[in-house]
């Protein structure tokens, strides 16, 4: 057993760099999913003074993109570009989506594109990290790098609600959410960063043993 498991070690260190681009990927993915989806309730209630649709309206709206989001999720990971392009692509969308998402209480136009952007992107962005997970680790290791990846993931997941109200200004001004929103920002360009530096590109090719 202490061999086996001194094996297990040994090859797990061998994906050491893929390791830690899977956990930051998992991270960003789960921080802006969980995060947003505590922070998009809060901005409906906050534009609804000036949108003529109900808040009620525009959340099933904006929920109602994840089946196109889903799509273009399928369509993405079927074409012939690699996964670390599409994580570029996707993520880059999704700062230009939060950067939209600052203008939040400065009235305009800019909140909703920004939340409606994000709903489309995410999609893609999360299915194909779950796609890099499932190809770029052997069977002997995978499932405690998997776990490992896992853990970072639900990390993000219970800090963003937690950083949107310990850090939320005063309702209904400009900046009131920009520090998560900033977070945002830096987690996705770290990620993205660590996946082109850090991941082999594992698209079409077989599955390690």
């Amino acid at each position: 057993n202490v061999t086996q498991a001194g094996a297990k070690l040994q090859k797990l260190a061998e994906y050491g760099k893929p390791l830690v681009a899977c956990a930051a990927l998992d991270f960003a993915y789960n921080f802006v999913g969980f995060g947003t989806g505590y922070f998009f309730p809060l901005v409906f209630s906050e534009l609804s003074a000036s949108s003529p649709v109900p808040p009620i309206g525009e959340l099933i709206l904006s929920n109602l993109l994840a089946f196109p989001g889903l799509y273009i999720a399928y369509v993405s990971l079927a074409s012939d570009y690699g996964h670390k392009q599409v994580f570029a692509a996707f993520g880059s969308l999704e700062v230009g989506a939060t950067l939209c998402l600052m203008a939040t209480g400065s009235g305009g136009p800019l909140p909703l594109v920004g939340i409606f952007v994000s709903k489309l992107t995410m999609s893609t962005f999360s299915q194909t990290t779950n796609t890099v997970k499932g190809e770029l680790f052997p069977s002997s290791v995978r499932v405690t790098a998997l776990s490992l990846s896992g853990t970072c993931g639900r990390a993000g997941a219970l800090l963003a609600p937690a950083l949107i109200e310990e850090t939320r200004g005063l309702p209904n001004t400009p900046g009131e959410f920009d520090i998560f929103l900033k977070c945002i920002v830096v987690t996705l360009i770290v990620s993205v960063t660590l996946s082109s530096a850090l991941l082999p590109e594992s698209k079409g090719k077989p599955l390690p043993e």
